[in-house]
């Protein structure tokens, strides 16, 4: 199993998938990074991954700079692909996705059709909306790409949505003047030539959910 995470915020919050077929053997693995490196956006610190002889996978999340818990714009994105397999599961070979925001939690299963629900019984979470974006890099360069993820969107019944099964739309100036997004699944990307060093990248993203539009942003950024 392998599993790529996505973040702006948390404190110590966790999630528990139940696993089909039978129990696992235990074992467990950490992995850290050096605090003080994001800026204003969440710090994370450690992220442990585990599992017991019942089957439950078990990932804990530690976060350095949120001492007081969640933002409305924090989010945690974990996608997992649990058989190790990069032709199953969705067109990037993961079969689940974890979308932890502050009071939500969702798990879908990914497939190269869209996202399906999964019994309730197989997730717990306790992580501590509004809308859950990741931008990547979080300091945009010139000459290079940077990405605007749109994660989970949180509506006004107090439910979420994970932003992969929402159609978006989204807009980006630089010093004032529109350039192109290429729009992939939950996903801008904008391609920034070298001689934008220096100036100002804005960034809105609208996104459609049964046919009601939300627009967030503008995000602002000084390109490296």
């Amino acid at each position: 199993m392998s599993f790529r995470m996505l973040a702006t915020a948390a404190v110590a919050a966790g999630a528990i998938l139940g696993v089909a077929g039978g129990a696992a053997a235990s074992n467990s693995d950490f992995w850290t990074d050096t605090a003080g490196d994001s800026g204003s956006a969440a710090d994370v610190t450690r992220i442990d991954a585990s599992n017991d002889d019942a089957g439950n996978i078990t990932f804990r999340l530690t976060y350095g700079n949120r001492p007081g818990g969640l933002t409305p714009d924090d989010e945690v994105h974990i996608w997992i692909n649990s058989d190790g397999n990069p032709s199953t599961g969705d067109q990037y070979g993961y079969e689940y996705v974890i979308g932890l925001t502050k009071g939500a939690a969702v798990l879908k299963r990914t497939t190269t059709a869209g996202l399906q629900d999964t019994p309730s019984s197989t997730f717990t979470a306790s992580a501590d909306g509004t809308s859950a974006k990741v931008f990547n890099p979080k300091a945009p360069k010139a000459g290079a790409s940077v990405l605007a993820t749109v994660v989970l969107v949180k509506l006004d019944d107090g439910s979420s949505v994970l932003g992969i099964s929402l159609p978006l739309t989204c807009s980006a100036t630089l010093n004032g003047k529109r350039i192109r997004a290429t729009v992939i699944p939950s996903a801008c990307v904008w391609k920034l030539p070298k001689s934008t060093k220096g100036k100002r990248l804005v960034i809105t993203i609208t996104v459609d959910y049964q046919g009601s539009k939300k627009t967030f942003g503008p995000w602002k950024f000084k390109v490296r």
